[in-house]
């Protein structure tokens, strides 16, 4: 692709309290091969000194965009980004990776070329929590090459809305509920700007884990032709922190979970509507995971307003046909509490994951 043929890119980076990667993933961004790309940097009320940073390479280079807000999460700066956005494609990066030099002229090139409006690409992870040395490339599991939203729907969807019932199947014959399924982080997408203006797509600042993967499957539903990039272009590290990715059962995270439980349910009704499709089976199973989760937090806890958040987690009806639909297996440790569930035996649940739980068992394991 000549330069004079590069459209615009607009970059998003969400920033707090980064200053001790951000420039490194700015000069990555600086280094590649596409030149016409504007960095939509929104900081998100950081404490150290990130603002001075960005304001220092802002100064120094007219396409790095600097914009500050009160810290209100990650979802609302990714939301400032594309608010202050106005390239004809959008990608992310996250301030504390990096990317190859390759990133936008392999992905926008092909996506200018098919006249794509979604690209999915490979990644390179160093996993420093559990003190890694090496970088592990992770493939795409197929070809995603699609011509129409139906069949991005019904083939590149899946693996990204949670763990379906044949995923649970799968898990009964020794597998795993994630095998076959794709990382729905946004930095591994590109976007048309387009679709996500027409259409209003933004993050759910309700959902503080898995917005990415909601914010893709809305995306979804407008999306035509998607094509993929098996190459690792995009450098992910993974820190050690306590912070919400390690903290899964935090009290926060119960709200998390009814949030995201409401965000499917949405996509459900609407994409029936749309194309007389369910996508209940796509995700059952990550429902009642997440029920089991919740009980056993609540176990723990011995909480009156954390049992309350569970009974209104068990009792949305989509909860419910979540439950029936699964099949029992030959896993014990999932399929005693799951038939507990069918039998709407919640207290007696409860009881046996308070048993467990003083003999080291995890039932949802």
């Amino acid at each position: 692709m000549n330069e004079s043929a590069m459209p615009l890119v607009s970059i998003g980076m969400p920033c707090y309290n980064v200053s001790a990667d951000v420039e490194r993933a700015i000069r990555s961004v600086q280094d590649g091969l596409y030149s016409n790309w504007e960095l939509v940097c929104v900081d998100d009320g950081s404490t150290d000194p990130t603002p001075e940073i960005l304001n220092r390479i802002a100064s120094c280079d007219a396409r790095v965009k600097v914009y500050r807000q009160h810290n209100g999460g990650v979802s609302k700066a990714r939301n400032s980004c594309i608010e202050h956005a106005h390239g004809k494609y959008l990608a992310w990066v996250d301030p504390d990776d990096t990317v190859e030099p390759e990133f936008l002229y392999r992905i926008i090139s092909l996506m200018e070329n098919e006249q794509a409006d979604y690209c999915v690409m490979a990644y390179r992870q160093k996993n420093l929590a559990q003190n890694a040395t090496q970088w592990q490339t992770v493939h795409l599991r197929d070809n995603y090459l699609f011509n129409s939203t139906e069949e991005i729907l019904h083939n590149y969807f899946p693996r990204i809305i949670g763990v379906s019932v044949d995923s649970i199947v799968h898990y009964y014959q020794g597998g795993d509920f994630y095998d076959g399924h794709e990382g729905g982080m946004m930095w591994r997408h590109v976007y048309r700007m387009d679709i996500i203006k027409q259409h209003n797509i933004i993050c759910n600042d309700s959902i503080v884990l898995n917005e990415d993967g909601i914010f893709n499957c809305e995306y979804m539903r407008y999306a035509k032709h998607m094509v993929s990039v098996d190459l690792p272009l995009y450098n992910y590290i993974i820190k050690p922190s306590g912070g919400l990715m390690s903290n899964i059962n935090s009290g926060k995270m119960l709200y998390n979970k009814i949030s995201l439980l409401k965000a499917r349910n949405l996509l459900e009704s609407e994409i029936h509507k749309q194309f007389s499709l369910s996508i209940l089976p796509m995700y059952a199973g990550s429902v009642v995971l997440s029920l089991l989760q919740m009980m056993a937090y609540a176990v723990k806890q011995n909480d009156k307003e954390v049992y309350s958040l569970v009974k209104q987690y068990y009792d949305n009806p989509v909860t419910r046909k979540a439950v029936d639909m699964l099949p029992l297996g030959k896993r014990v440790k999932f399929s005693i509490p799951l038939l507990l569930l069918k039998l709407r035996m919640l207290g007696l649940l409860r009881l046996a994951m308070f048993c467990a739980d003083k003999v080291g068992v995890k039932f949802n394991a």
